[in-house]
């Protein structure tokens, strides 16, 4: 827990030095050392291991984040953001009581993020790699098929921590705008296969989130 507060701390305090630290000028004007910046975008997301393919679930994905130029060609960032996650599925089947039907299945998550990010600047294209960390605080997962499909959340529950590799890259579009796309896969499960749904599970095959996420940028 207190490396959370310490994380939050970090973030709010870079906030408030956005405003204040200046470094050289660049090709728009005066470049601050720290930014302060908002995001806001799309999550496109499918969970790898739950028997479905495909990136069918969008959400959104906003915050604000703090960045800090340290060099001509280098750069951290720490985020703060709110991001959907999940997963949509849906098969046309055969049923001896229905007929032909399409069975669906949807996933909600909904996490708090908190990327830690390295950049190399090559103007006007920013590169990012770095892992971010993500706590759940909801979760609704649910089916529709020929038979009832049993789901538990007290059986089938997901990992509350959730941590990530980020790759991505932003164009800088003019002064106070980026365009961004980035990429994050989990490092470990966010469910183990004992507690997928068993209509869903594959043997000693575990669930990670896979997300696209497409967003802008606006320097403040």
């Amino acid at each position: 827990m207190q490396l959370k507060y310490l994380l939050l701390y970090v973030f709010l305090c870079g906030l408030k030095a956005a405003g204040t630290c200046f470094a050289q000028d660049d090709d728009f004007g005066k470049q601050r050392l720290f930014e302060g910046r908002l995001t806001f975008g799309s999550a496109i997301s499918k969970v790898g291991g739950d028997s479905y393919s495909g990136y069918h679930k969008i959400g959104i994905q906003a915050g604000g984040m703090v960045y800090i130029k340290t060099s001509r060609f280098f750069g951290l960032s720490l985020e703060m953001l709110y991001v959907n996650k999940g997963a949509r599925g849906g098969n046309t089947e055969e049923s001896i009581y229905v007929g032909t039907y399409i069975d669906k299945y949807y996933l909600n998550l909904n996490y708090v993020e908190i990327p830690l990010v390295a950049h190399l600047i090559l103007y006007p294209w920013d590169f990012e790699c770095g892992f971010s960390y993500s706590r759940l605080v909801k979760s609704k997962e649910w089916a529709e098929a020929d038979v009832p499909v049993p789901i538990y959340p007290a059986y089938n529950y997901f990992n509350k921590d959730d941590y990530e590799y980020v790759l991505g890259v932003s164009l800088r579009l003019d002064k106070r705008w980026l365009a961004s796309a980035r990429y994050e896969l989990s490092s470990q499960p966010i469910r183990t296969w004992d507690r997928i749904p068993p209509r869903y599970s594959q043997y000693g095959v575990n669930e990670f989130n896979n997300v696209v996420i497409l967003r802008v940028i606006y320097v403040l």
